[in-house]
């Protein structure tokens, strides 16, 4: 019975060889990854939906998250950029800060980011409403390492311990590395994936500096009164969002409706102070915003208003677009409105 079988497929294969591998291919140029991205016209998404302030009122309106359509390019597709309007290319190299980090690198690096974005947003809010906002725990994040490193430490590690010495203050652990001899191997606790691992870096001179390599990012715990509960999806990631996250969370936390009853969309990373931030990628998501009808259009001050507007003025856009240096800027607009 086997044997049949074999010989039959066999029988097909000879004859059919050509065919098939020319399948193969073609498979492989449909979908084999380039080393490029496709970015076009982006989209919004209601950031109140991902928002739960208890016993919060509901506005008629929305506060929306701006983000811009980027996929990893193929050879048609590739092509395609060539022809298609609003099609652009952008390399693989440009989402990376050095050549050996991987996929999951970048990744860890923008779940990191929208944590700080969030963690931001909720104190600049909750500070405006006069409601109670309180650091329960600190995390020090490994967010980047540097090419010259010699390290076993990864993106999204938790650093607990250098030498023995828990890590509670930046400048004393800096100060600690300065200590040190080039050369030498700093010992690392570190949480990973839930699991305290230990970990190393060696002290090398950078610049001019003493250093291991890695640069650090603060994340929080808190606790708030009302509370509050923030549910973004995994594949939502970047600081971007940040100032439209802090105006859905004040916009909840208040009686009035802060909305008016219109769309609001809007791009712009935010710190701890209120200030707003710019951010890549304004042209796709006005695009975006235009194509979903939003009613107003939040853009950081500086170059990234200057690309709206000059985009509005050049394809008539019917949207309001404001200029925002801080969260107070947009506050004040809004409160403004008949």
């Amino acid at each position: 019975m086997f044997s049949k079988v074999y010989e039959k497929l066999k029988k097909y294969l000879k004859e059919n060889y050509k065919f098939i591998l020319f399948e193969i291919f073609l498979i492989l140029i449909l979908v084999m990854p380039l080393p490029y991205y496709i970015n076009t016209t982006g989209g919004m998404i209601d950031v109140s939906k991902y928002i739960e302030v208890e016993g919060a009122k509901k506005s008629k309106g929305s506060f929306n998250l701006a983000y811009v359509t980027s996929y990893r390019a193929t050879i048609p597709t590739y092509l395609l950029s060539y022809i298609l309007p609003g099609w652009d290319i952008e390399n693989v190299g440009d989402y990376t800060y050095n050549e050996s980090e991987s996929a999951s690198d970048v990744s860890n690096r923008g779940q990191l980011s929208l944590t700080s974005a969030n963690n931001a947003a909720v104190e600049v809010a909750y500070t405006k409403a006069g409601k109670t906002y309180e650091i329960t725990n600190s995390y020090f994040n490994v967010f980047y390492i540097m090419e010259e490193a010699e390290t076993s430490l990864q993106v999204g590690d938790i650093l607990l311990e250098y030498d023995g010495h828990e890590l509670t203050d930046t400048e004393e652990y800096i100060e600690y590395i300065s200590s040190k001899k080039e050369g030498e191997k700093i010992t690392l606790k570190v949480l990973r994936d839930d699991k305290e691992v230990n970990a190393y870096a060696k002290v090398k001179m950078i610049d001019g500096e003493k250093l291991v390599g890695i640069s650090i990012y603060k994340t929080f715990d808190y606790k708030t009164d009302p509370e509050i509960s923030i549910h973004f999806t995994s594949s939502e990631e970047g600081p971007s969002g940040g100032l439209m996250t802090a105006l859905a969370i004040y916009d909840q936390l208040i009686d009035e409706d802060l909305t008016h009853g219109l769309t609001i969309v809007g791009t712009g990373t935010i710190d701890s102070e209120g200030n707003v931030g710019e951010i890549d990628g304004v042209p796709y998501k006005l695009k975006g915003a235009v194509k979903q009808k939003a009613d107003i259009f939040f853009a950081p001050s500086g170059s990234n208003y200057e690309e709206a507007k000059a985009l509005q003025e050049k394809n008539n856009y019917d949207i309001k677009i404001v200029e925002v240096k801080t969260f107070d800027d947009a506050v004040h607009y809004l409160e403004e409105l008949d």
